[in-house]
């Protein structure tokens, strides 16, 4: 059996892929199918806007803390468990929000939700380079990736017709569905995919020691920080391009989303584009060229805004490239960052994840906070932009594969 997960036939690799790629998405649905409902929940349980929005805030909190732990778990005692009891994790946080009283139970329940929900894209990731290696796990992390971008895309869309249908409880209730179905294909479909537990992961001693295995490596260090460093400029167009668009050119609220739809559609097409290139170009090669590309991308942003060029339809398509490049970084950067480290993979996944949210969010999130135009976001990617390529520059010689 371990060895036919080693390589899968076609139909099981591409079975396994779509469940890696499902399990990427359960942070997404459960944070962007809150967005349309928060002014209806604020009414129904009679709180304010602005109190009923930490039911996203302390998502991300309790999505946050389990990354540096998961990943452990799932090394000490196999992917196939820990994934079962995130995801039964999940459905109970569903629950407790489906079934809530008032905001306090609703936002406890939204914690323990999260930290179910951390459960599927850190060991999706570790599953998938226990299965595969080299240029075939990109091309697996870039086919799963596409679910990873579908999310946003989908999400409002799903909240708002389940909201229409059956009211604003009835998102969690969609949520409690889909753990569910997950819990079940993943115990009916998926063995264990771990070559080797490591009964000994959880100890201190042998915690710091593959802590310090995985930021020692070269190759790893090198491809963690350039995640990271994505997430800062993924972020601020996020948070930021409401006000860019509405704001500063005033775009209607359904002329922002078709933009917002459009720019979130390139990512997608990039996953397609990322895997099929796979096929003769190693990671690193891919790499290589996508940083170059994203340095020019934000150049061009930066130029465009500080001369006073930029408009709606640049910008649409200033951001679509900053996309692009975003999606096919994360794909080659996440496979080279897992290919050196199988034995210790849901570590080093939980540690990328972590790094993703306390690095590139906190700090793109802080950018967007003083953006007022796209001035500020061309300056900001520009200079993350060349930090990113002096970075893998500087580092190239360490990458192997």
């Amino acid at each position: 059996m371990q060895s036919l997960l080693r390589q899968p036939s076609r139909p099981q690799g591409l079975l396994l892929t779509g469940l890696c790629g499902v399990l990427m998405m359960m942070s997404a649905l459960a944070t962007d199918m809150m967005l349309p409902a928060l002014g209806v929940m604020a009414e129904h349980l009679q709180v304010s806007e602005v109190a009923v929005q930490a039911v996203i805030s302390l998502f991300f909190m309790g999505y946050a803390v389990p990354h540096l732990l998961l990943g452990v778990l799932s090394d000490k005692f196999g992917r196939r468990s820990i994934l079962l009891w995130g995801l039964g994790i999940y459905a109970l946080g569903g629950l407790i929000c489906l079934t809530a009283a008032n905001l306090s139970i609703l936002l406890f329940g939204r914690v323990v939700q999260a930290v179910g929900a951390a459960s599927g894209p850190i060991l999706s990731r570790a599953v998938l380079r226990d299965c595969f290696s080299g240029r075939e796990l990109a091309r697996q992390l870039s086919l799963a990736m596409i679910f990873f971008t579908l999310g946003p895309l989908l999400a409002p869309s799903i909240g708002v017709i389940v909201m229409n249908l059956a009211g604003w409880r009835a998102i969690f209730g969609f949520l409690f569905g889909v753990a569910l179905a997950l819990w079940l294909w993943v115990f009916l479909a998926l063995p264990e995919t771990i070559a080797a537990k490591n009964p000994q992961a959880l100890a201190p001693k042998a915690y710091g020691q593959n802590l310090l295995k995985l930021i020692q490596n070269p190759q790893a260090a090198v491809m963690m920080a350039i995640i990271a460093l994505s997430y800062i400029n993924l972020i601020s167009y996020l948070i930021s391009s409401p006000r860019i668009f509405m704001g500063a050119y005033g775009l209607s609220k359904e002329q922002f989303a078709l933009v917002f739809a459009l720019v979130s559609l390139s990512g997608f097409v990039a996953q397609f584009g990322n895997a099929y290139l796979l096929r003769f170009y190693e990671p690193k090669t891919i790499l290589w060229g996508v940083l170059i590309f994203n340095v020019i991308t934000c150049g061009i942003l930066f130029i465009h805004s500080f001369f006073g060029l930029a408009t709606v339809v640049t910008l649409t398509l200033n951001f679509t490239a900053l996309l692009i490049a975003f999606s096919m970084i994360l794909a080659n950067a996440t496979a080279l960052l897992l290919e050196p480290l199988r034995e210790i993979a849901g570590m080093a996944s939980g540690v990328m994840g972590f790094l993703q949210l306390m690095v590139g969010s906190s700090l793109g999130a802080l950018i967007a906070q003083h953006a007022e135009n796209s001035l500020a976001i061309g300056l900001s990617s520009s200079l993350v932009a060349l930090s990113i390529l002096v970075i893998f520059f500087l580092g190239f010689k360490n990458i192997r594969s």
